[in-house]
This record gives C-alpha cells, structure tokens and sequence, in this order.
C-alpha cells in the first residue's frame, strides 16, 4: 500500500510541476499534448510489463447481484462507512487546500510564476515518505491513535498557511500534506484488514468515495474562496477536518473493543 500511496504522489507531483514547467516555457498545447503521450506510454508499458495474477479466481460471468451484495455488507457495517467517510475528507481537504492556495499565490502581494505555483506540488515527496512511516507507527500505537495524529498535523498546516510570510505557508502546506498522506495510507490500508469478504470490493467503494470527496468538497470550496477568500477555505476546511477527528476518535473506539 505504501509503495501504491508513493506511485500515486510521484504521478501527481509530476502531473502538476511538469505541467506548470511546459505552460512556462511553452503553451497549456504543449503541456496537454505531452501529458497525454505519457499517458498512452504509461498505459502500454503497465499493459506490457504487468506480471499475471496469482492467487485470483475470476468469476465466470458477471452477476450483479454479487456485488450488490457485496457493496451492501460493506455499507452496512460503521467502521467501513468511517472509513469511507475518511477517505472522502482527507482527499477533499488535501484537493481544496491546493486547488486555492494557487489563486492566492499568484495574486497581490506574492504574485507567484506559474513555474514558482507548481514547483509547490514537490511538497507531494513528503507525502510519500509520510505514507511508509505512518505505516510502520502504527505497528507500535493503535491505527486509531496515529490517525487522529495525522488528522491534527493536517490541521496545524492548514492553520500556519494563514500567515502572509511564503516561509510560513510553505511550512504549513508541507504540514499539510504530510497529514494528508499519512491519513490516507493508514484508512486505506484500515479498509483492507477490516474487510471479512469481499476485499477488491470494499477498495472500490473506498476509492469511490475519496474521489468523490475530491471533486465534490473541492467544488464547494471554490463557493467559499469566492466569497471569503483564503479565511473562508481554512475554516471550511477546519471544519472538515473536525468531522474527520470525530470519526478517527469513534474508529479508534472500535479498535479498541468499545
């Protein structure tokens, strides 16, 4: 899982500073143009290179009334949902926090290049680093506990990106993200042990819902930078972030037994 969580960053991070390099020195053309070479390469080298699966019984036909069933057993038990809603925050948080960061940046009084914004995103090799040792922590302190941890260092960045200084927000962005990655590795993995049945299942409505918490809390969080600014993210935001703490307290009840 760390090594996926890892992949994940690297292929983010370069999404976002190789793009932002090619749109400084070139065109958004020429930066589309050359992510979607990669991306055919990368399709067919994964096509090619991919070892054959061990271990797997695939079923000789699709019925849909196994995975309704499937989806339903996971959905009705509250740890998996927990995790589900981990997901969804911890995702949507990370999505907002960079997605408007990047607008004040480039605005009076940083007034940041594009080059500058998007070196930003090599913040996501902290991410990665946090993913591997957030799971070896949690081989010495409950999940729960290092989940609430990470949930509170994801707030403490938030909160120091409210200051004016670049040292500053840079600080908080690493925090930041740091949290993030270290909270995303330890309920995804959490979601994978928790799972009786039915594993490849409950990943997908994991990852269903963490995407879902990108494109919908990012969404809304575009309503509160139009109409309050970067105070108004941090305390959406903020805000988030309190659920998430609640619902890392409440799974670290159920690791526990209570």
């Amino acid at each position: 899982m760390g090594l996926y969580i890892g992949g994940t960053a690297f292929g983010a991070m370069m999404g976002r500073v190789g793009v932002g390099v090619l749109c400084a020195v070139g065109s958004w053309r020429l930066a589309l143009t050359v992510v979607g070479i990669l991306d055919v390469s990368a399709t067919l080298i994964f096509w090619f290179l991919l070892p054959h699966s061990r271990n797997f019984i695939p079923q000789k036909q699709f019925v849909i009334t196994h995975h309704l069933r499937c989806w339903r057993e996971h959905l009705t038990r509250s740890t998996m949902l927990l995790l589900f809603l981990m997901g969804f925050l911890a995702l949507g948080i990370n999505v907002t926090m960079f997605n408007y960061l990047t607008f004040r940046l480039e605005s009076a009084p940083f007034n940041w290049s594009q080059g500058s914004i998007s070196a930003l995103f090599l913040v996501y090799l902290i991410g990665a680093w946090a993913s591997a040792t957030a799971g070896r922590l949690t081989e010495r302190w409950s999940r729960g506990r290092i989940l609430q941890a990470s949930l509170l260092v994801m707030g403490a960045g938030i909160v120091l990106t409210l200051a004016s200084h670049p040292v500053i927000i840079l600080l908080g962005i690493v925090g930041q993200t740091i949290g993030f990655f270290a909270t995303h590795s330890i309920a995804s993995s959490w979601v994978g042990r928790s799972a009786e049945n039915a594993k490849g299942h409950a990943s997908s409505l994991y990852l269903l819902s963490y995407y879902m918490g990108s494109s919908i809390l990012g969404a809304v969080g575009g309503w509160f930078w139009s109409h309050a600014g970067w105070s108004g993210v941090i305390v959406f935001c903020l805000f988030l972030l309190a659920c998430g703490l609640v619902a890392a307290a409440r799974l670290e009840m159920t690791e526990q037994g209570v």
